[in-house]
């Protein structure tokens, strides 16, 4: 008889840049028994739900984990996006911080990702951000728009801000690349660095694998 895993309380807060993988490791901590919840204070997503500050599930419940974008606060917060997650951060055991190292990559994930939008709320076309693409699908006139709106610098910008907030926390960035590419002895060193004694690397490891990826390299069949 397999005797059941004991999940320890644990809280993790994960942060970080848009598309940089933090709602697949969100999930992958969520297959091993801890609640999630998906940026609270996004009202985007929460259109009507207010979340409190804290998040009332750290009471809820001993194991979980909170995922939360840069930028992101609390209404009733004051002061800066920095200070909001240094005190944030007080209420987790374990805070880790997201980014991608390739800024041409991440940018093009971040093109599809307001392209879908753009065709959801401007367009009413029933899309997600969060299916497999390929770039040839991203018309080059949006392209075009997007950059010329500042869309690269912002995400420099909200790249600049997670390194702040590293500084501050007195921690490190994360990398999309050392999670979910092809070298598993970096992923797994990563993993480990987080000392979250509750969680099965193997497991995740497994979850986090590249072939999970949503960008698709290959064009699409004309046959």
């Amino acid at each position: 008889m397999k005797v059941p895993r004991i999940i320890k309380p644990n809280k993790v807060l994960i942060v970080g840049v848009p598309r940089s993988g933090t709602t697949s490791l969100m999930d992958g901590f969520y297959e091993q028994g801890y609640y999630k919840v998906s940026e609270p204070y996004n009202p985007k997503i929460w259109l009507n739900i207010k979340h409190s500050y804290p998040p009332k599930q750290l009471e809820e419940y001993p194991t979980l984990v909170v995922k939360t974008i840069v930028g992101q606060v609390h209404d009733s917060w004051k002061g800066d996006w920095q200070s909001f997650i240094v005190e944030l951060s007080k209420h987790f055991d374990n805070v880790i911080l997201l980014d991608r190292r390739d800024n041409n990559e991440h940018y093009t994930s971040m093109l599809n990702l307001d392209y879908k939008l753009y065709l959801s709320r401007e367009l009413g076309k029933d899309t997600h951000p969060f299916k497999k693409w390929r770039e040839e699908e991203i018309p080059p006139m949006f392209a075009i728009g997007y950059k010329a709106a500042g869309g690269e610098d912002r995400l420099l910008s909200l790249k600049t801000e997670l390194n702040q907030l590293a500084n501050k926390l007195s921690t490190d960035v994360d990398y999309y690349e050392d999670l979910y590419g092809e070298d598993k002895i970096m992923a797994d060193h990563t993993i480990k660095e987080w000392e979250i004694d509750n969680i099965d690397v193997q497991k995740l490891l497994k979850y986090l694998d590249p072939s999970k990826k949503l960008k698709q390299t290959s064009k699409k069949s004309t046959i």
